[in-house]
């Protein structure tokens, strides 16, 4: 979201550095961060998720495709989507102040 904001909202640039400043912001391991996001696993995950948003034709930074990724042949596409309505949908589902380990729930994927 740190990363939409800065180049929707604030028109920056995507690079490197912005990269480093929101994963920094976010205090995340930084470190690790490097080695992630240029592995093969998240190169791969990456072009799944950009195959599927086109499949689905998704043309706004504000649409976001939600689905089980038990049963990934179905998924719900919103417009216009806000944290608020991630949060409701993620309190609707039971799935919020859960332990990590899917127990029988849906196991959501927001792309």
């Amino acid at each position: 979201m740190g990363m939409q904001d800065a180049i929707v909202e604030e028109g920056r640039e995507y690079s490197d550095d912005l990269a480093l400043e929101i994963a920094e912001r976010y205090s995340l391991d930084l470190e690790m961060f490097q080695e992630d996001r240029r592995s093969p696993l998240a190169q791969k995950a990456f072009k799944a998720d950009q195959h599927l948003a086109a499949e689905m034709k998704v043309e706004s930074p504000s649409t976001a495709v939600i689905y089980n990724i038990s049963v990934s042949d179905y998924g719900l596409l919103l417009d216009d989507v806000t944290d608020q309505t991630l949060y409701n949908i993620c309190e609707d589902q039971g799935l919020l102040n859960q332990p990590l380990i899917n127990q029988g729930k849906p196991n959501l994927r927001v792309l």
